[in-house]
């Protein structure tokens, strides 16, 4: 079962902000195709199974953010329980207040980084 790592500040900065593009990959045909999230089940206290796009399936523990922020709406059960899979399949939502992006929960639940999905993806700097 994958978790959640437990950021704050800075961290979520150079973490989430590295997520600002979609994880694209390339079909057989040479298509491109985003990863996306197509079965969501709630595992109480806290956890997901999800399956996605390319197979990837398991656990998710989302127990560490539910002390943190926007994340403490998770202490009702119901409202947890309430998570549906967000438009075209990326992201996790509880309703207008909460979601997670498919992207930093697929990196989660695989244990790969941005480099080894894409060997070939560079990183410019930020340009004005």
């Amino acid at each position: 079962m994958a978790k959640l790592p437990i950021l704050s500040g800075k961290e979520v900065v150079k973490v989430f902000g590295s997520f600002g593009w979609s994880i694209v990959r390339k079909g057989d045909e040479g298509e491109s195709s985003m990863i996306r999230i197509i079965e969501a089940r709630v595992l109480e206290p806290y956890r997901v199974y999800l399956t996605f796009s390319d197979g990837a399936a398991g656990e998710i523990d989302l127990s560490g953010l539910t002390d943190r922020g926007v994340f403490t709406a998770w202490r009702d059960r119901g409202f947890f329980a309430d998570v549906n899979v967000g438009s075209h399949g990326r992201s996790l939502e509880w309703g207008d207040e909460l979601d997670l992006s498919a992207d930093s929960l697929y990196l989660t639940l695989t244990g790969k980084t941005v480099q080894e999905l894409f060997p070939t993806l560079s990183t410019e700097g930020v340009r004005a």
